[in-house]
């Protein structure tokens, strides 16, 4: 098998690997991820990759350290992407949500941007002037008050 192909043939997204990045690049308020796959296993990244490589848990626990929630959007229907995707939420203190062009996602982009660009009193307006789902007013709520400790 040649260095491409064994790459090839992983098992899910190299989101551990871009936590990985993110988390070496400095601090942020909020990582958010998309994909529709669920992040690679232990065992790939112990054939394939560096054998110390952190899982994508590893990595959420890293950042719920530093009070820095992953918020993740799944893209399309695998279950398997649905359910690990929504533990590296929780685990880091963030919110999962899917990508799919439904008002939730649409309310979690806009209120992540806000936040980035216009602060907390922008997100409290948009969240006062829109009717938000559960989840949308969960969002919000994280990206006001931090992750719960």
């Amino acid at each position: 098998m040649g260095e491409l192909d064994k790459f090839s043939c992983n098992d899910g997204e190299a989101v551990e690997r871009a936590l990985e990045v993110i988390n070496e690049a400095g601090r942020f308020d909020a990582v958010l991820i998309a994909g529709d796959e669920p992040p690679n296993s232990r065992a790939f990244l112990r054939e394939f990759a560096h054998r110390g490589a952190p899982t994508a848990k590893e990595m959420a626990k890293r950042f719920a350290q530093t009070n820095t929630p992953i918020h993740t959007f799944v893209v399309r229907d695998d279950p398997r992407t649905i359910k690990d995707f929504a533990e590296l939420s929780s685990i880091s203190g963030g919110k999962s949500g899917r990508f799919d062009g439904s008002a939730e996602m649409i309310d979690m982009a806009v209120m992540a941007m806000l936040a980035a660009i216009k602060g907390s009193h922008a997100i409290k307006s948009y969240m006062q002037k829109h009717r938000l789902t559960s989840n949308g007013v969960e969002f919000g709520r994280l990206l006001l008050e931090g992750p719960k400790k």
